[in-house]
């Protein structure tokens, strides 16, 4: 085992300890357990990236780059050049979906590819269908841009909203690390971003996933949240 691994494996292992740190409480929930999992599946795929782009013989750089990322000591929104990047792997940054192109292409169903947005910024993920695939466990983000719930970790409708209004400076950086996490994936690929839309009053919905991430709010069935969507969009 190169000496890269064996940093990398180290850094997995301290990385498992930080978050099962932060997981414990009084009793841990199905929703904790899960966004544990996530985070550090996450935070190892964001190490292995970053330790390949080095490509340095230092392990002691590796290894400082790998343990910053696990226990989440790294500054995301200065990692990466995300332009530069999609430019560099010959991708156009300037092209573009609108959110009715994203959700009625972008569902993987069909032949279709499996689409997600983050921050704007779309990613085919057509090779995780098993995660984002139709009836997986992470599908509802597929087609959308979901970044909110990538910033909180609430997988409920509610919170499967673009808006970051009222999220900690600390949610936001959950958010981008996934970002990057998307961005230098070895199977994933920068598609392109979604289109500005006209200003819609978000007030309302954001107001339901702030209660839904307290635990408060009954949840929304996804064509009841899909209704006040278009409810909004025909009022502004």
């Amino acid at each position: 085992m190169g000496a890269s691994r064996i940093t990398l494996a180290m850094a997995a292992t301290l990385g498992a300890v930080a978050l099962l740190l932060g997981l414990m409480g009084p009793r841990p929930t199905p929703d904790g357990v899960n966004l544990f999992f996530m985070r550090f599946f996450r935070n190892l795929g964001r190490a292995k990236a970053r330790a390949r782009r080095m490509d340095s013989p230092n392990a002691l750089a590796v290894a400082s780059a790998s343990i910053e990322v696990m226990f989440g000591l790294d500054d995301p929104a200065t990692a990466v050049d995300y332009d530069a990047e999609a430019e560099a792997a010959g991708m156009d940054s300037a092209y573009s979906f609108s959110e009715e192109e994203l959700a009625e292409f972008g569902d993987g169903q069909a032949g279709r590819p499996l689409l997600l947005a983050i921050f704007g910024r779309i990613y085919d993920v057509s090779a995780g269908e098993a995660f984002y695939g139709y009836d997986k466990k992470y599908h509802a983000f597929a087609a959308k841009d979901a970044t909110r719930a990538f910033c909180t970790g609430c997988l409920r409708p509610e919170c499967l909203i673009a808006s970051t209004k009222g999220l900690t400076e600390a949610e936001v950086k959950e958010g981008r690390r996934w970002l990057e996490f998307f961005q230098l994936h070895d199977k994933y690929a920068f598609a392109g971003k979604l289109e500005a839309e006209k200003p819609v009053d978000m007030d309302d919905l954001v107001a339901r996933a702030l209660e839904a991430e307290r635990g408060g709010a009954p949840r929304l069935a996804p064509e009841d949240l899909q209704r006040a969507r278009e409810e909004q969009q025909k009022a502004s």
